[in-house]
């Protein structure tokens, strides 16, 4: 009968226990959506009675040491809103040991304050904590009569109060969360509050919200006023023409759309950028953001600029047109005073006592310093008006730096000024403009002699130096300097050093500022205008470079530049290019003609002929002199050797003289009693003939290698000058009547055209500026005719020529000489290039 009555129990315990957990799956359920602690405390008590089928639940929290009964569901009033010291009642006793308390008889348990339970209806009660690992409240189950609660009522409370347990957690996360999303929310309404763009919220082309700038852009009362708007009606373009530029395009669902706009608004119209962005459509079907920011100041600013800009280009244009001008005006009568006063000055119509000389020596000195200071004023002007530009070439800068250092020899020797070239025995040539360099170089130098008292030295010094080395100060001299570029690693470094008078720290700054001289009383000692360091420094930015100069007084100057050193052009550097098409060699004064030649007599008689075709001779007596001659300027434009020679056979200095590229385009003609044309042309030589040389041959061969001054027929070459200004045909005609040409002169363009297609000249020296009928028409009429079209031209103009006027002339004329460097050696020498040439060689 009992094994019987147990079983019974058993069933009933494990059916209600079932039923139990069903019941607790549900509550599970519903503490899972629960979202604030009021809610999980209602769901909880009644759970707890419900579940156990006692008389009243309570809900007790953990606050600090104190027990609160925060909430209760019982047949009579318990103790909601009441606070006990955790010691002393049940549930911080089920709190501080982490487990279930059970009493069938509360008055029979030493933990229970018997007081606090006698005016309620508790006889039992059964408490479980809520997270047993760290508690936070407690879960209390009380009946009215005396009752054992099974340990499967006891079982399900726990599971009760640990799913609880879970709940408070989620409520307090989600609390936590829904802290954030309120205060970020008020940080976004705040930004959109005081934003200064218009910001519009909108689903199906209708406002939702928008901020407060945008009912000020477009003058609305109130953002609210706005919501339901149509989009269209708030954006509505001043001009013809849709909000999307009427392209007709539909747009991608996502893309976003950009534009600048003018907006209609209740008062004036006003430039708006927009931006349209779309949302996700998965959450807001057909919504979008839209931002509009009022751009009207900058829109007028930019029209500002605009205009800014193209009075500059204007300004510009005016400042090139002035120079232009200025560069004609002033070097005309320039041309006619130097020209002829060298023309006097070296008795070329007449013998002239000391005294005259003297004066015509002073007037050409003064004409040559004018035109300096007209040079350097308008090769500044065009780096500041970004006219002058690079012509990059691959450039040997050791010959180039010996070179200029010969340009001021004979001033320095005049006050016993020693000059000094340190640079290493050889250098990889680089990318530079090798014209501007030299002027670069002769700057400092003339500078550095200037200023350098009687019996001092000047020293150039040239090398490749890292970024490193460059920013290395110039020993214990104070310096100034202007900023290296970036990004270049090597650079060519040039200084030019004195033992001058030096200079002040104070006084450094201003060195390289145009027309200024650092004592006034220097411009009275010294003449100058300060435009030549001005210039070193436009040049060598050019270049992409930078400039210093360390002084001190009584312990002399240095100025240093550095430019980028290149052994391949940069990308940015390939406009930049000078490409020269193959030619042949081109002679660039008078021909100078090396002869080798052991024999006096013979050495002689090619001398007298040579001479006589109006060519520089220098003579080697042997083959080892020879080299020596060829190690150093002046280099020849013409070799005439020997086979027999003393100390080396004439074929073996042909083969080194062609494995020196400096030679390698230089004609060699192979005069010999044992001439063998096969091996001279195969070794290098341009022309061989055979001794005894008579003045025919010679001649021809001149001819052949373009240095004669006969034509085809054997007749004097005729050259045409074509310029309306008298003087400039006169001083002309004086220099090319020394020599044995036919000159014919025209007076203007027109009938220059016509003398050029009736005489076919040899050569054309050209005026460009002539009324009617300008030098640029001549140029045009002359290459629209193959009998005229291959006629060499020379222009000799005072004009200062833009990009555009060398791109009109490229490829059509063959030099270009300026009246303001017109001088008898030079005007010469490029009439013997023009005359030498075989093909055109595109300007420089």
């Amino acid at each position: 009968m009992t094994e019987s009555t147990d079983s019974g129990n058993a069933r009933e315990r494990a059916l209600w226990y079932g039923h139990a957990m069903e019941q607790l799956v549900e509550v599970v359920q519903r503490l899972s959506m629960a979202r604030d602690l009021p809610t999980v405390m209602d769901i909880v008590k009644h759970a707890a009675r419900a579940l156990t089928g006692a008389d009243g639940a309570t809900f007790v929290l953990r606050d600090g040491d104190k027990c609160f009964y925060a909430d209760e569901d019982a047949i009579s009033p318990l103790w909601k809103g009441q606070r006990f010291p955790m010691d002393v009642c049940i549930s911080g006793w089920a709190m501080l040991n982490r487990q279930p308390a059970v009493i069938e008889d509360i008055y029979a348990d030493s933990r229970i304050p018997a007081d606090a339970y006698r005016p309620t209806f508790v006889k039992s009660l059964a408490m479980v904590p809520i997270r047993t690992l760290d508690p936070v409240g407690a879960i209390g189950n009380y009946w009215a009569e005396r009752h054992q609660p099974s340990p499967e009522q006891v079982k399900v409370l726990q599971a009760l109060a640990d799913t609880t347990a879970v709940a408070l957690e989620n409520v307090q996360v989600y609390a936590e969360l829904e802290k954030r999303v309120r205060e970020r929310t008020l940080e976004l309404e705040t930004i959109l509050d005081n934003i200064q763009v218009g910001v519009v919220f909108s689903t199906h082309n209708r406002i939702v919200r928008a901020n407060p700038k945008t009912a000020d852009l477009f003058g609305t009362v109130s953002p609210d006023a706005l919501a339901g708007t149509p989009i269209g009606s708030l954006l509505q373009p001043a001009g013809s023409g849709t909000l999307w530029g009427g392209t007709g395009q539909e747009r991608a669902p996502n893309e976003i759309f950009d534009t600048e706009i003018q907006l209609k608004r209740q008062a004036l119209p006003f430039w708006a950028h927009v931006v349209h962005k779309p949302l996700d459509p998965e959450l807001y079907p057909d919504g979008a953001i839209w931002m509009i920011d009022d751009i009207s100041a900058a829109k007028e600013k930019e029209s500002l600029l605009i205009q800014m800009h193209q009075a500059a280009e204007e300004s510009t244009r005016f400042k090139s047109e002035f120079l232009a001008s200025m560069s004609h005006e002033l070097r005309t009568p320039l041309n006619a005073i130097i020209g002829f006063s060298e023309v006097l000055r070296d008795g070329l119509v007449g013998e002239l006592n000391d005294k005259q000389h003297e004066y015509l020596c002073d007037i050409f000195d003064s004409g040559q310093h004018l035109l300096a200071l007209i040079n350097d004023v308008l090769d500044l002007s065009k780096v500041e008006a970004g006219k002058m530009h690079l012509e990059l070439e691959k450039t040997d800068p050791i010959p180039l730096l010996g070179g200029s250092l010969s340009i001021v020899k004979e001033k320095s020797l005049a006050h016993r000024i020693s000059l000094k070239l340190d640079v290493p025995e050889e250098m990889a040539p680089c990318w530079l403009d090798p014209r501007k360099l030299k002027q670069i170089v002769y700057n400092l130098l003339s500078n550095a002699v200037k200023f350098t008292p009687e019996g001092g030295a000047v020293t150039l010094h040239a090398g490749v130096v890292t970024r490193e080395a460059a920013l290395q100060r110039a020993g214990d001299l104070p310096e100034v300097r202007t900023p290296l570029p970036e990004n270049v690693d090597a650079f060519l470094q040039i200084d030019v050093s004195d033992s001058g008078i030096g200079i002040e720290a104070d006084d450094m700054a201003r060195l390289f500022q145009p027309f200024v001289q650092i004592d006034s009383s220097l411009s009275r000692r010294f003449e100058g205008t300060g435009l030549g360091l001005a210039l070193v420094r436009k040049l060598a930015e050019l270049h992409g470079g930078a400039v210093r100069v360390a002084s001190l007084p009584g312990r002399g100057s240095r100025f240093t530049v550095w430019l980028p050193y290149r052994d391949t052009p940069g990308e940015a550097d390939r406009q930049a290019i000078l490409i020269r098409p193959d030619a042949t060699p081109v002679v660039a004064e008078a021909p100078r003609v090396l002869v080798v030649e052991d024999n006096n007599q013979a050495a002689d008689l090619i001398r007298m002929q040579l001479e006589a075709n109006g060519c520089e001779v220098m003579r080697a007596a042997s083959a080892q002199i020879a080299l020596s001659m060829l190690s150093e300027p002046p280099w020849p434009d013409l070799i005439s050797l020997d086979i027999l020679l003393p100390d080396m056979d004439g074929w073996e200095l042909l083969a080194r003289i062609k494995q020196n590229p400096q030679f390698a385009q230089t004609p060699v003609v192979i005069m010999s009693i044992v001439a063998d044309c096969s091996k001279g042309f195969s070794l290098g030589a341009a022309e061989v003939l055979q001794k005894p040389v008579l003045k025919e041959g010679l001649d021809a061969a001149l001819e052949r290698l373009g240095l004669g001054r006969t034509d085809e027929a054997g007749e004097p070459r005729t050259i045409l000058v074509v310029d309306d200004d008298p003087h400039a045909v006169e001083l002309a005609m004086t220099y090319l009547k020394s020599f044995p040409f036919k000159v014919l002169q025209a007076s203007g363009g027109a009938e220059g055209i016509s003398m050029a297609q009736t005489y076919l000249p040899s050569l054309i020296i050209l005026d460009l500026m002539m009324p009617e009928v300008s030098g640029f028409d001549v140029v045009e009429a002359l290459a629209a005719h193959p009998e005229t079209a291959k006629i060499p031209i020379l222009i000799l103009t005072a004009k200062l020529l833009t990009e555009e006027d060398r791109h009109a002339l490229n490829g059509r004329v063959t030099q270009i000489m300026e009246k303001s460097d017109f001088n008898q050696r030079r005007f010469m020498s490029e009439v013997w290039r023009a005359l030498g040439r075989r093909q055109f060689v595109p300007l420089q």
